[in-house]
């Protein structure tokens, strides 16, 4: 991978970070080299309910297909969690999707720290 393009997910991997801890979601980022070997998440929330695997990108044309089979992939590799794909093209915001069939694992996880807020 270009080293522009790197810097260009690495800089949407913060940035999503930030907007989660904004909202007073705790988020860490992984490893590069660990979600580059494919499956594993790039930002993970996590509390004693459970644990919420983000894959995030960063483009101007979006690559659905691509993306949802990664997403796919990560679900296994993060089989106890709930998996989110969060999107941005320049200039809009953060949009996000996940497995409907998560949802209710989904809230549990994010319920504590938005009831904190």
């Amino acid at each position: 991978m270009p080293k522009a393009s790197r810097d260009k997910g690495n800089r949407r991997e913060r940035e999503a970070r930030q907007l989660l801890h904004d909202m007073g979601i705790n988020a860490r980022r992984t490893y590069s080299m660990q979600a580059a070997a494919g499956g594993s998440a790039d930002l993970i929330t996590e509390n004693v309910v459970g644990q919420i695997a983000w894959e995030i990108k960063g483009c101007e044309t979006l690559a659905l297909t691509s993306w949802l089979r990664q997403l796919d992939r990560q679900r296994e590799f993060h089989a106890s969690a709930s998996n989110i794909l969060a999107f941005k093209q320049s200039r809009r915001p953060f949009m996000y999707m996940g497995f409907l069939d998560q949802l209710p694992s989904t809230i549990k996880v994010l319920n504590p720290f938005i009831a904190d807020a």
